[in-house]
């Protein structure tokens, strides 16, 4: 399996995919405006909900084996597992060199 720096990498790269599955507002659509390369073990970017845009800050956190996105818009901590399972089987990204099914 992949280590955490590079799933922590994969899922900001669709960090889109999630946003969107997770369905922030009923009625406004959130568009990923940028998210940058992790330096180290943070990544920051924009996110536009309706007309409003929020910064947020992704962390990686290898102690606890999690990701935390922090905005004022949305907070969520997500176990690096979960995180493999969702890319693999939301859209099929295994992290182990092989496609997923």
């Amino acid at each position: 399996m992949a280590n955490a720096k590079e799933i922590f990498k994969e899922f900001l790269k669709n960090l889109y995919w999630f946003l969107d599955d997770k369905d922030l507002t009923k009625s406004e659509s959130v568009v990923l405006v940028y998210v940058q390369e992790p330096t180290g073990s943070v990544a920051k970017g924009v996110v536009k909900i309706g007309g409003k845009s929020f910064t947020f800050t992704a962390i990686l956190n290898e102690r606890l084996n999690s990701v935390e996105l922090d905005s004022k818009a949305f907070h969520f901590y997500l176990k690096l597992d979960d995180i493999v399972k969702y890319l693999k089987e939301r859209l099929g990204i295994t992290l182990d060199g092989t496609e997923g099914e």
